[in-house]
């Protein structure tokens, strides 16, 4: 980043983020220190040498920095334009409507040892999964940290496309994406099964030898953008690629302000000076294993592979031979095996498991623990979750009883997303925490509008004003005793003092007496004065004192008529919530009790009476609460009665 680009970003966010200077270091002082943390992965410690500050100083900085930089997210995300019909440029003119590429990438990340089977990639490393989109000029029109690395690039898309902050993309358009993604709607990956990556066509045969491989190879050279946009990414920004310190939420964060940062110096600048193929940088650093020794450090990274193959969260190598051998040790006539029956079933578990705790964090869905079943408050709720989990269809229609037992097997391993959040979502929640809190002197933890009358502010306004009034005439009674102080001291000091030491050694005894009787009618004067102040001021304090009571007593009677109101109104609503509460659990046990009778009723007890005369019955019998009760709490005979007085209406 150049000068004009630095000061330009300085300007962004103090205009728009909102960043200040404090009263000892600059705006530019704190985004320096900020580029230069995310830039080299510089060290708290490290920066507050070099800058001369301590270490609250740059943390602040730096979480005042990022808040700004998150600001910024409506301006720095870029709209994508589609590819227009008459596009000239060879890698993108067939693709007319496309608005870019997308793909997912893993950036390491330090979380806690019990989070680690989550957070762990299939290679092995620890890292979250971050879902990049960008536009045909390298410029990230959306991105998504927070996923554990676990999780799949398609469940992360469709997590994505379902935020409200989300990634939108309009009929007619949509984005390349790898063999990784499903080829549908929005959605253009290549043919399976054929040469792809561009490193394919390398060598004695690059050319394609059918239209699925020419298809395949266009459309490598159009979606390997996102591979350079990642690349420059990481090679821009040092904190992306190693671990760091920060919790899982800032560090998130911070991988949304590098993406904002980016665009922003690919816009102010006229050249990228990273802006380069990174496919051929990387083909060039590769280096040839050349000798064949003894390595130490190659000892040790065995050992960690063994270590981490061994205990890696999940089930350990032959657990399927386990689970036959105990199968048939207790149950020897099941004839079941670990491949492919004991497989299958952990994989549908795992699944339905999966789905169950995915609907627990929607709106208007839940789990009912006791009983096993899957709650839906409003049918368009569990619509919407259809369209992200397609296989969950039927779910909610049985009940799963196994559910708590799935959480202890496979929850420690189930991605969840909690972490994942958008620029956009994190300025939001930034503002939302920013926002000033109210609240009242007795902390309820919620705000209370006290409306006052015009003689309720004329009443307070009166308190106020006879307050300033009292600390003025305070001051005012101050001054004066310390200027009849000044007055009665001075004169006796040294005025007095000459004239009853002078004439006394030089003159006759008559001047002082005459200046003694003249000092001792002057102190009588100003004691006179000074009691008539003190009284007066004690007399209008006492007035003031009572009026401001009287007003403290009519705010505290206000202010307590205001709480019962709202309390009042605080009560009524939960009574309304709790009523409606009871009536979804008394229709939930109606159902229940309803089922019960249809269940008897399909009995082969029943099985004389035609099925209109058991619908007939059944509908007779689930219209009173006290037949369907008798009903249930009676003999088999009993029922054989009862159930034929419905058919024959004598019920």
């Amino acid at each position: 980043m150049d000068r004009n680009a630095f000061h330009t970003l300085v300007l962004l966010t103090k205009d728009v983020g909102g960043l200040t200077d404090s009263k000892s270091m600059s705006s530019s002082e704190k985004l320096a220190m900020f580029l230069n943390i995310l830039a080299h992965h510089e060290k708290n410690r490290s920066i507050k040498v070099d800058y001369i500050r301590s270490g609250w100083s740059v943390s602040q900085a730096f979480n005042e920095c990022l808040s700004a930089i998150l600001k910024l997210a409506p301006l720095l995300l870029v709209n994508p334009k589609p590819v227009l019909e008459d596009e000239i440029e060879d890698r993108w003119k067939w693709f007319e409507g496309c608005l870019g590429a997308l793909d997912g990438t893993y950036i390491p990340i330090r979380v806690p040892i019990q989070h680690k089977p989550r957070y762990r990639t299939r290679k092995g490393e620890i890292a979250t999964n971050v879902l990049g989109v960008c536009d045909r000029n390298l410029n990230f029109t959306y991105v998504l940290p927070g996923w554990e690395g676990s999780a799949a690039d398609g469940r992360v898309l469709r997590d994505a496309i379902v935020r409200r902050n989300g990634l939108k993309i309009h009929e007619g358009n949509y984005y390349l994406c790898d063999g990784g993604y499903t080829n549908g709607k929005g959605f253009l990956s290549p043919y399976r099964g054929y040469r792809y990556w561009l490193k394919d066509w390398r060598g004695d045969n690059p050319s394609p030898r059918c239209k699925e491989e020419l298809f395949n190879m266009r459309h490598a050279r159009a979606r390997n953008v996102i591979e350079r946009a990642f690349g420059l990414l990481k090679g821009r920004w040092g904190i992306l690629r190693s671990s760091s310190w920060y919790s899982v939420k800032i560090h998130n964060r911070i991988i949304s302000a590098c993406c904002l940062i980016h665009n922003f110096i690919r816009r102010e600048m006229e050249v990228d000076p990273l802006d380069i193929d990174i496919e051929e940088q990387m083909e060039y650093q590769h280096e040839n294993i050349d000798v064949i020794e003894s390595s130490e450090e190659w000892t040790t990274w065995r050992d960690e592979l063994a270590q981490s193959i061994g205990d890696n969260g999940t089930f350990r190598p032959g657990h399927l031979m386990e689970l036959e051998r105990y199968i048939h040790k207790y149950h020897p006539r099941s004839g079941l095996k670990g491949e492919p029956h004991i497989r299958n079933k952990m994989r549908y578990w795992k699944r339905c498991y999966g789905s169950i705790a995915l609907l627990k964090t929607r709106s208007g869905l839940g789990f009912q623990y006791s009983d096993g079943t899957i709650i839906v408050d409003d049918p368009k709720h569990w619509i919407d979750f259809i369209k992200i989990d397609p296989l969950a269809k039927k779910m909610n229609t049985k009940k799963w009883p196994l559910f708590k037992d799935w959480e202890e097997i496979f929850g420690k391993d189930r991605a969840t997303g909690e972490f994942a959040e958008g620029p956009l979502d994190a300025t939001e929640e930034i503002q939302k925490s920013q926002a000033p809190q109210h609240s009242n002197d007795m902390s309820l933890g919620f705000l209370i509008d006290v409306d006052l009358d015009d003689d309720d502010e004329e009443e307070e306004n009166a308190y106020h004003n006879s307050k300033i009034g009292t600390e003025e005439a305070e001051n005012a009674t101050g001054q004066d005793e310390f200027a009849t102080a000044e007055d009665f001291t001075e004169p006796s000091s040294f005025t007095g003092a000459e004239n009853v030491t002078g004439p006394s050694v030089f003159n006759e005894g008559e001047n002082v007496a005459g200046s003694e009787n003249e000092h001792a009618g002057s102190r009588k004067g100003h004691k006179q004065g000074e009691y008539s102040k003190r009284s007066s001021s004690n007399v209008n304090e006492k007035e003031k004192s009572k009026k401001r009571k009287k007003i403290v007593e009519d705010d505290s009677e206000t202010f307590l008529k205001g709480m019962m109101e709202v309390m009042k109104n605080f009560t009524e609503s939960q009574d309304k919530r709790i009523g409606s509460l009871i009536e979804k659990m008394g229709d939930r046990d109606r159902s229940d009790v309803r089922g019960q009778v249809y269940s008897i009723l399909e009995s082969p007890a029943f099985e004389l009476y035609t099925t209109e005369q058991r619908i007939k019955a059944a509908m007779i019998l689930c219209k009173d609460d006290k037949k369907m009760e008798l009903f249930l709490r009676m003999g088999e005979h009993d029922r054989q009665t009862m159930m034929w007085m419905a058919v024959h209406d004598k019920l």
